[in-house]
């Protein structure tokens, strides 16, 4: 697919693609309908609608994603959550339908809807998928595109309504289309600095004074020091757990009355000892064998993140809108409540953080604060009995530096050292 721009600034598309088109299911494949949110009310449900009669017209959908995120360019909607009740309330079942509810742009459309998973952990999206791009605009080319090109999904796109640009539309469609097929690490640069786990633990014979947190990245493994931080892969860090452990790590946190530190991915667990990649357990545990009273929800596919608050012995858990706290005994049996929405947790949860869906979370034990990451930004709280309080009026921008050495050039400084703000 090539774009050109032409002196007046219309995008003319030559396309390889193909437009919509009846397609057929091969083996296991899905057949996927992903629609394209706006910050716009009437815009959102006018794609919702296209995105309906595309259903409406077979009756093999497997999926639909709905993808906008809370308050992006200052909106006052939800664009996700709004296009699910209308599809809902148009009869669409609702357990069909998923909510891609991070993104603020088109790049983010394309990078978060393919990260979804369903609850058991399998991914939404996989190569031979049909995936069908929605809207009433020309972006959906450009993702149905980076789809058809970075996944190997046989992807089209639908588009109706007036599509002309508006003036305001500074955007270059063409740029992100041709950024995407050819940067081996665009989604990693779209959507950097997400974090997805950290663990917070303090320095030995230094009780209170330093601490060590380190998070994970993808692939990256980031060591902070008091906000001085080095970078190296997990396969470096963790060198001794199997392969499947060194990238993509889903959440983490340390417990200092075992001096063990927790790692998850999917429905597994593995825990380690700081300074060592040897796995402590003799073996990957599934949640359920080491949590043995967690319902199937918790159970089975990844959690979104986790922290162990050492001051009152209590394990969090976190997973689409929900958490479940823990108490932790030791050589005793775990304490389960039952799990809760997010915003009873945190009662003015922020808007722009839509339903929860957060990436990590990480408990600092010397100020009894807690810090959650959800895209690219953070929140800090602070415990207040069993609720927690926000301490700063909406979250903050994450300024971590892009790691040069280890996943390319983007014109930034060439140093193994940087600093988070």
């Amino acid at each position: 697919m090539k774009f050109i721009i032409d002196k007046i600034g219309l995008l003319i598309i030559l396309l390889t693609l193909s437009g919509f088109s009846q397609t057929t299911k091969e083996n296991s494949s899905k057949t996927i309908i992903l629609i394209l949110g706006s910050g716009d009310l009437n815009t959102s449900l006018y794609r919702a609608e296209v995105g309906f009669n595309l259903y409406k017209s077979r009756t093999d959908f497997d999926y639909i994603i709905v993808s906008g995120g809370c308050g992006a360019h200052n909106s006052s909607i939800c664009e996700a959550r709004v296009m699910a009740d209308m599809l809902i309330e148009k009869g669409v079942p609702k357990n069909i339908i998923f909510r891609e509810e991070k993104s603020k742009s088109t790049s983010q459309n394309f990078c978060y809807s393919r990260e979804l998973k369903n609850l058991d952990g399998t991914q939404l999206i996989n190569t031979g998928d049909h995936l069908f791009v929605v809207s009433n605009h020309w972006h959906a080319m450009s993702v149905s595109g980076c789809f058809n090109d970075k996944d190997l999904v046989n992807s089209n796109y639908v588009i109706e309504g007036h599509i002309t640009p508006k003036q305001d539309d500074k955007t270059d469609y063409g740029a992100i289309y041709e950024n995407c097929i050819n940067n081996p690490n665009y989604c990693k640069s779209v959507l950097w600095p997400k974090i997805d786990a950290a663990y917070n633990f303090g320095e030995s014979g230094k009780k209170h004074t330093q601490n060590h947190v380190n998070f994970f990245i993808k692939d990256l493994m980031i060591k902070s020091l008091d906000s001085t931080n080095f970078y190296s892969s997990i396969s470096e860090e963790l060198s001794e757990l199997p392969e499947v452990w060194k990238s993509n790590i889903d959440a983490s946190f340390y417990n200092k009355f075992e001096n063990l530190i927790y790692l998850f991915k999917n429905e597994d667990v593995v825990a380690v000892k700081p300074g060592s990649s040897k796995m402590e357990l003799g073996h990957a545990k599934s949640m359920k064998e080491l949590f043995e009273n967690l319902s199937d929800y918790w159970g089975i596919g990844p959690i979104d993140a986790a922290f162990f608050n050492s001051n009152t012995k209590q394990i969090y858990f976190f997973k689409g809108d929900h958490f479940v706290r823990i108490k932790y005994k030791k050589n005793k049996k775990l304490i389960f409540e039952n799990p809760k929405s997010i915003s009873e947790l945190v009662p003015k949860w922020p808007f722009d953080w839509g339903s929860g869906h957060i990436d990590a979370a990480l408990f600092v034990e010397r100020t009894d604060e807690v810090l959650l990451y959800r895209g690219q930004e953070k929140l800090k709280l602070k415990f207040d009995g069993d609720n927690l309080t926000i301490l700063e009026e909406i979250p903050q921008k994450l300024n971590l530096e892009w790691p040069t050495a280890l996943w390319g050039d983007r014109n930034l400084r060439r140093s193994w050292q940087f600093y988070i703000k």
